[in-house]
């Protein structure tokens, strides 16, 4: 259990780098090309995914030695965060339109785009940890 605790914090911190990457990326490309959340929520995470790949399966989970290869793994975790990352960014869009039509608070509609970014990132982040954890050291 506690090598459990342990991986998750090191992988809630690695995620975190590579969320910051993934924000700022978002940040640009919603706000000041006017993106809408779906594009650039799936466009600005494909950066972070690698890096959270890479230190990962380095520095985080023990590869568990089998028949498939760590560059196999990567290419099914690569196909999983598409699946997830479009699914989480057509969320993000439904949300906004609620959103958006509900909302009459300025400073609120004025950061709207961000605030969805943070309502789903908590999701991607307990299904990333599972879904890693099992890849990695199980497959």
């Amino acid at each position: 259990m506690e090598n459990i605790r342990e991986s998750a914090i090191k992988f809630v911190f690695t995620s975190g780098i590579g969320w910051i990457l993934d924000f700022g990326i978002y940040i640009i490309l919603s706000k000041y090309f006017g993106w809408e959340v779906l594009y650039a929520n799936f466009c600005s995470a494909i950066p972070s995914i690698s890096f959270v790949f890479i230190v990962s399966t380095s520095k985080i989970f023990k590869n568990k030695k089998t028949k498939v290869s760590l560059s196999c793994k990567y290419l099914i975790y690569f196909t999983y965060q598409m699946v997830l990352i479009l699914s989480v960014s057509y969320i993000g869009q439904v949300l906004y339109g609620v959103f958006i039509n509900l909302v009459k608070i300025p400073f609120i509609l004025a950061y709207l785009k961000i605030f969805i970014k943070i309502i789903i990132t908590p999701i991607t982040l307990i299904l990333n940890f599972l879904f890693m954890n099992i890849l990695i050291e199980k497959i």
